[in-house]
Parts: C-alpha cells; sequence; structure tokens
C-alpha cells in the first residue's frame, strides 16, 4: 500500500522546487500524522514517537 502514496508522489506534476517542496511536506505530514501503520500496532507515528509519548523520559 505505501507504495502507491510514493507513486502518487512521482506521477505528480511540479512546476518548481517549491511546489515539490509542499508536495513533500504534505505527504510526509499525511503519512506521519493521519495513517495508521501495520508494523506500528495500528497506530500513526506521531502518537507513538511525539515527545509527550513517555519515550523522551525512558531514553
Amino acid at each position: 500500500m505505501d507504495n502507491v502514496f510514493i507513486e502518487r508522489l512521482y506521477l505528480s506534476s511540479y512546476r518548481n522546487l517549491i511546489e515539490l517542496q509542499a508536495g513533500i511536506d504534505e505527504w510526509m505530514h499525511d503519512y506521519n500524522h493521519h495513517r495508521i501503520h501495520q508494523a506500528l500496532d495500528y497506530t500513526k507515528p506521531w502518537q507513538l514517537y511525539r515527545p509527550n509519548s513517555g519515550l523522551a523520559e525512558a531514553a
């Protein structure tokens, strides 16, 4: 499923580097904040790795 999102990013046409960066930023935000990940026990990465999750104190 992840390949679909990556391929869609490549298929988008960008007129300049600013548009490209905005597209990448939007994709990364969606990937980390809105999509659940099977490898992370069906949670979103930001939920697991955010600074207040308790991981910082454990390190």
